[in-house]
Protein backbone atom coordinates (compact mmCIF):
# COMPACT_ATOMS: atom_id res chain seq x y z
CA UNK A 1 0.00 0.00 0.00
CA UNK A 2 1.43 3.34 -1.09
CA UNK A 3 1.95 6.13 1.54
CA UNK A 4 -0.20 9.41 2.19
CA UNK A 5 1.93 12.67 1.28
CA UNK A 6 -0.34 14.60 3.57
CA UNK A 7 -3.09 14.63 5.14
CA UNK A 8 -5.23 16.89 6.91
CA UNK A 9 -8.29 16.78 8.60
CA UNK A 10 -10.91 19.59 9.45
CA UNK A 11 -14.24 20.22 11.10
CA UNK A 12 -16.64 22.08 8.64
CA UNK A 13 -19.75 22.77 11.26
CA UNK A 14 -21.32 21.37 14.22
CA UNK A 15 -24.97 22.21 15.20
CA UNK A 16 -26.23 21.25 18.57
CA UNK A 17 -29.99 21.34 19.45
CA UNK A 18 -31.73 20.11 22.88
CA UNK A 19 -35.07 19.42 22.98
CA UNK A 20 -35.19 18.43 26.56
CA UNK A 21 -37.57 15.24 25.98
CA UNK A 22 -38.51 13.68 29.10
CA UNK A 23 -38.56 9.90 27.75
CA UNK A 24 -36.22 7.42 28.50
CA UNK A 25 -35.78 5.45 25.61
CA UNK A 26 -34.76 6.55 22.36
CA UNK A 27 -33.86 4.88 18.58
CA UNK A 28 -31.09 6.43 16.55
CA UNK A 29 -31.05 6.64 13.02
CA UNK A 30 -28.66 8.72 11.96
CA UNK A 31 -27.79 9.33 8.67
CA UNK A 32 -24.28 9.47 7.40
CA UNK A 33 -23.40 10.73 3.79
CA UNK A 34 -20.33 10.88 2.04
CA UNK A 35 -19.01 13.28 -0.20
CA UNK A 36 -15.26 13.02 -2.66
CA UNK A 37 -14.28 16.25 -4.67
CA UNK A 38 -10.90 15.78 -6.18
CA UNK A 39 -8.68 19.04 -6.24
CA UNK A 40 -5.58 20.03 -7.92
CA UNK A 41 -2.72 18.00 -7.85
CA UNK A 42 -3.87 14.89 -7.24
CA UNK A 43 -5.38 16.26 -4.31
CA UNK A 44 -9.01 15.07 -2.69
CA UNK A 45 -11.51 16.00 -0.03
CA UNK A 46 -13.67 13.36 1.40
CA UNK A 47 -16.30 15.05 3.41
CA UNK A 48 -18.72 13.17 6.18
CA UNK A 49 -21.87 14.62 7.04
CA UNK A 50 -23.50 12.96 9.99
CA UNK A 51 -27.12 13.84 11.42
CA UNK A 52 -29.79 13.33 13.77
CA UNK A 53 -32.76 14.90 13.20
CA UNK A 54 -35.86 14.90 16.09
CA UNK A 55 -39.23 14.14 14.70
CA UNK A 56 -42.94 13.34 15.47
CA UNK A 57 -42.27 9.83 13.95
CA UNK A 58 -38.88 9.20 15.10
CA UNK A 59 -38.61 11.15 18.03
CA UNK A 60 -34.50 12.49 19.81
CA UNK A 61 -33.67 14.46 22.42
CA UNK A 62 -31.84 16.24 20.36
CA UNK A 63 -30.64 17.46 16.82
CA UNK A 64 -27.35 17.29 15.97
CA UNK A 65 -25.50 17.90 12.45
CA UNK A 66 -21.49 17.08 12.09
CA UNK A 67 -19.48 17.96 8.99
CA UNK A 68 -15.47 16.78 9.07
CA UNK A 69 -13.52 16.77 5.88
CA UNK A 70 -9.79 14.78 5.18
CA UNK A 71 -7.97 16.88 2.63
CA UNK A 72 -5.66 13.57 1.59
CA UNK A 73 -2.53 14.26 -1.01
CA UNK A 74 -2.53 11.05 -3.24
CA UNK A 75 0.50 11.81 -5.49
CA UNK A 76 2.21 8.65 -4.30
CA UNK A 77 -0.63 6.55 -5.04
CA UNK A 78 -1.02 4.78 -8.41
CA UNK A 79 -4.11 5.64 -10.15
CA UNK A 80 -6.11 2.73 -9.84
CA UNK A 81 -5.50 2.17 -5.79
CA UNK A 82 -7.30 5.91 -5.63
CA UNK A 83 -10.79 5.25 -5.89
CA UNK A 84 -10.78 2.38 -3.27
CA UNK A 85 -8.70 4.16 -0.55
CA UNK A 86 -10.76 7.43 -0.95
CA UNK A 87 -14.25 5.17 -0.90
CA UNK A 88 -12.84 2.80 1.72
CA UNK A 89 -9.80 3.83 3.98
CA UNK A 90 -10.48 7.91 3.80
CA UNK A 91 -13.95 7.30 5.49
CA UNK A 92 -12.00 4.42 8.02
CA UNK A 93 -9.17 7.41 8.68
CA UNK A 94 -12.31 10.19 9.18
CA UNK A 95 -15.13 8.16 11.05
CA UNK A 96 -13.30 7.69 14.57
CA UNK A 97 -12.46 11.71 14.66
CA UNK A 98 -16.07 12.34 14.02
CA UNK A 99 -16.92 9.78 16.90
CA UNK A 100 -14.89 11.49 19.00
CA UNK A 101 -16.59 14.89 18.04
CA UNK A 102 -19.46 13.67 19.10
CA UNK A 103 -19.06 12.02 22.15
CA UNK A 104 -17.38 15.22 23.35
CA UNK A 105 -19.97 17.79 21.90
CA UNK A 106 -22.52 16.80 23.76
CA UNK A 107 -21.13 16.10 26.85
CA UNK A 108 -19.37 19.14 26.95
CA UNK A 109 -23.42 20.40 26.58
CA UNK A 110 -24.44 18.54 30.08
CA UNK A 111 -26.09 15.98 28.41
CA UNK A 112 -25.48 12.04 28.70
CA UNK A 113 -23.06 11.66 26.48
CA UNK A 114 -23.98 9.88 22.64
CA UNK A 115 -21.33 7.35 21.81
CA UNK A 116 -21.88 5.80 18.42
CA UNK A 117 -20.81 2.07 18.43
CA UNK A 118 -17.86 1.10 16.24
CA UNK A 119 -19.30 0.05 12.48
CA UNK A 120 -17.99 -1.74 9.73
CA UNK A 121 -17.36 1.58 7.33
CA UNK A 122 -18.51 -0.80 4.20
CA UNK A 123 -21.43 -0.84 6.13
CA UNK A 124 -22.01 3.02 5.72
CA UNK A 125 -20.84 3.05 1.78
CA UNK A 126 -23.61 1.99 0.10
CA UNK A 127 -22.48 3.66 -3.25
CA UNK A 128 -18.95 3.79 -4.50
CA UNK A 129 -18.13 6.91 -5.88
CA UNK A 130 -16.21 7.33 -8.94
CA UNK A 131 -13.18 9.43 -9.11
CA UNK A 132 -12.21 11.61 -12.06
Amino acid sequence: MESIANFKLIVNEIRLKNHELTERSFNIEPKITRNIVKMENDNYSVELNFSITNTEEKPFPIDLFVSMAGNFDLKTFPQEQKEDFLNIQAVQIIFPYMRNIISTITTASFMPPLVLPIVDVNSLVYEKENIE
